[in-house]
């Protein structure tokens, strides 16, 4: 079953709400990887977000964007993607992408990032890249599916119990 889907901008309000969600699910993951501790990560991914978005939903290149079935009009997820337009080689990069639960396994993530494709393809980006956390080996499988490639690997050893 082929799906496709819409990129919808949100609003500054819709904005807020989805920059507070995704900065909680940024901190929660990097304690997951063991990164950060759970006493101080909330903090750590707010400042990360202000120091990637200064001026918020506004700062330029960053995309925010509902992810949207085109046939029953219903917002299946949510997409954050940026325009690195930086060096001889422009690029995509997405920062976060969200299929909503009860969404899921049903091709909306391919779907979406299909479309960061051709959106970053028409603005004249040459690749697309992301970060997925390693204790998420069903994303994994998903953007190998897609033709993304290890480019990068970071590894983390506990010194500490």
């Amino acid at each position: 079953m082929s799906v496709s889907v819409q990129l919808v901008p949100m609003t500054e309000i819709e904005f807020r709400a989805y920059d507070q969600a995704e900065a909680q699910e940024y901190a929660s993951e990097n304690v997951r990887a063991g990164y950060w501790a759970e006493d101080e990560a909330i903090d750590r991914a707010r400042k990360a977000h202000r120091l990637l978005l200064p001026q918020g939903a506004s700062t330029a290149g960053h995309h925010f964007c509902h992810v949207v079935d085109p046939k029953s009009g219903e917002r299946v997820g949510a997409i954050w993607w940026f325009e690195d337009q930086e060096g001889s080689t422009p690029r995509a990069f997405v920062y976060h992408i969200l299929v909503e639960p009860r969404w899921r396994r049903r091709g909306y993530a391919s779907a979406a990032l299909t479309e960061v494709e051709t959106q970053a393809r028409a603005l004249g980006m040459v690749a697309v890249g992301l970060h997925v956390f390693a204790h998420n080996p069903d994303a994994v499988r998903v953007y190998e599916r897609l033709g993304f490639r290890t480019a990068s690997l970071n590894m983390l050893k506990r010194l500490l119990p």
